[in-house]
């Protein structure tokens, strides 16, 4: 993936998708102190599913017991992700040992799945689980859907999948775009990011992934993309580099 195609579906997203400023409203309105104890208050947990339900996530369950079941399943989340220190995709080494012997990969693995079965309905939620530890660890977690999953890397979901493909396959793409600009611009991997993140206006660097995957193989957006530009996506990604 070239660095100048997250440009290009930043500004695809923003120009196509309604409930882009939905993500944007909930990461500024959001209690980050409030996350850090590990014992998340209710009006937290609402306003967190209430931006899932904006997302097309109105399936997911609601009242007292779904709250209680996500605030037990943080609270152990909570103490993993702790012991895993502060990680970023573009540095960090999902072979290495964390604590108790297991990998990083592992240790993703057991996160995503206590997040995917928290919520009371007997299902596994793995959109909603990689939205949730996106905004719990930006810097990390790269958020997927269905079509994402399917689609784009012919995925089931679940932790495994996303810890061993998915989030290598991220890290993969994230590094030859950044790699690229660093060469292109003679500047470090920190430098290189704050500067793609700084042009397409982004918070976060796996936001702007998360949206280069969305408009590639989310079939609804991709179709909003190609109607309103006329062209094909690829076609546009690839004047984009050239």
């Amino acid at each position: 993936m070239h660095w100048k195609e997250l440009l290009t579906t930043s500004r695809l997203f923003g120009k196509y998708e309604s409930r882009a400023t939905y993500y944007n409203a909930y990461i500024q309105d959001k209690n980050w102190a409030a996350w850090e104890l590990g014992e998340v208050p209710t009006e937290e947990v609402e306003r967190l599913f209430l931006f899932l339900k904006q997302w097309g996530m109105q399936f997911l369950p609601v009242g007292t017991e779904a709250i209680s079941g996500f605030q037990k399943g943080y609270s152990k989340v909570h103490k993993l992700l702790k012991e895993m220190g502060d990680v970023k995709l573009e540095t960090i080494d999902l072979c290495t040992q964390a604590e108790g012997g297991l990998s990083n990969t592992q240790v993703i693995a057991e996160i995503f799945n206590g997040m995917a079965c928290c919520f009371g309905n007997n299902k596994r939620e793995s959109t909603a689980a990689s939205k949730i530890l996106h905004t719990m660890c930006p810097d990390l977690f790269v958020m997927w859907d269905s079509d994402i999953c399917w689609y784009g890397y012919q995925l089931l979901g679940g932790g495994y999948q996303y810890a061993n493909y998915f989030l290598p396959r991220m890290q993969k793409e994230a590094l030859f775009g950044i790699n690229e600009y660093a060469q292109e611009k003679e500047c470090t991997q920190t430098e290189t990011i704050e500067c793609i993140t700084s042009l397409a206006k982004a918070p976060s660097f796996t936001k702007l992934l998360d949206e280069w995957n969305y408009c590639r193989f989310n079939r609804k957006m991709r179709r909003r993309v190609e109607d309103g530009e006329g062209r094909n996506l690829d076609e546009i990604l690839t004047e984009s580099v050239e």
